[in-house]
């Protein structure tokens, strides 16, 4: 399934990771990332696609439980973006489970 270009654009309280779209020809963006010693490491992303956006936590601290903990202490969380929303990959249950809608603009 094929839709238009979705702009991302991710964030931390430190690190802007400027804007990145998606689309048939670019399906993965990715970035890696320490954790601070007080685990309160937080990144957030906005999704803006023609007529809808949504703003959420690609990772904090609730979830980095449910991300793949790795063998160097590397954490992977996936999420996929959808025509009817977004959806993290549990890896403790190998299952990708919806968790947000589109909003409209």
């Amino acid at each position: 399934m094929t839709f238009d270009n979705v702009e991302v654009h991710c964030q931390s309280k430190d690190t802007d990771l400027g804007v990145h779209v998606l689309n048939s020809r670019n399906i993965h963006y990715g970035w890696s990332f320490c954790e601070n010693i007080m685990t309160s490491t937080l990144y957030f992303c906005h999704f803006n696609r023609q007529m809808v956006e949504r703003t959420f936590d690609v990772f904090n601290i609730t979830m980095a439980s449910a991300c793949d903990h790795g063998f160097s202490d590397t954490n992977t969380c996936n999420w996929a973006v959808k025509q009817d929303g977004f959806y993290f990959f549990d890896h403790r249950r190998s299952t990708w489970l919806k968790q947000y809608d589109w909003n409209q603009k």
